[in-house]
């Protein structure tokens, strides 16, 4: 139609209208083509807090279970490295007895070698103590000729009187005593009683 009103350089009026709808449709499209990369990009971008948030829950459960694990075999090793330090505290302990024993053992086998040294010594017990009793002291002895004239007629003589004999006797006095003495040890068979002061 523009040929039809013969007016040179016009534009019809529809094709005015259809040029500014794809002004607009450009518009849009230019709009759409630089919001939809937008959108995109956000849903990527959400996507992936979501799935970074999501992987660190797991790990924090996962370590907290983790931890829920370690603590049972934590309160062991504690119970364990208490109960070491008590054996060992305990180990100690029984090294210093050991060392104390060893020390009472090596005296008593140099007393027992100091003994072993020297002579025997037996004691008689005469009476008993308590009451107004003393201790009295003495020395007895076997006469030796008394001694050899009885192994001469068989008679057994006890080994004991080949060394010292001491004796004590739990009487009143002196007097007492020496009548104990005398009716164990008497004259008549060789043996001698001599006193000395009476134990305190």
């Amino acid at each position: 139609m523009s040929a039809a009103t013969g007016v040179p350089g016009r534009v019809p009026a529809f094709a005015a209208d259809f040029d500014g709808g794809g002004v607009a449709m450009e518009v849009v499209r230019t709009i759409l083509n630089s919001a939809v990369p937008l959108v995109a990009a956000l849903a990527v971008l959400c996507h992936l807090c979501w799935v970074g948030i999501r992987r660190s829950w797991e790990r924090v459960s996962g370590l907290d279970r983790l931890r829920q694990s370690v603590r049972p075999m934590k309160e062991r090793q504690r119970a364990e490295t208490e109960a070491l330090a008590d054996m060992a505290c305990r180990l100690e302990e029984a090294r210093g007895r050991l060392t104390a024993a060893e020390l009472r053992v090596s005296h008593l086998q140099r007393q027992i070698d100091t003994l072993d040294k020297e002579p025997p010594v037996f004691l008689h017990i005469l009476g008993a103590p308590g009451g107004n009793r003393r201790g009295f002291k003495a020395e007895a002895k076997l006469d030796t000729v008394v001694a050899a004239a009885a192994r001469a007629a068989g008679k057994p003589v006890n080994p004991a009187w080949r060394y010292g004999n001491r004796v004590v006797v739990h009487a009143l006095d002196m007097a007492s005593a020496r009548r104990e003495a005398d009716h164990i040890f008497p004259q008549k068979g060789g043996y001698q009683v001599f006193f000395h002061a009476a134990v305190p």
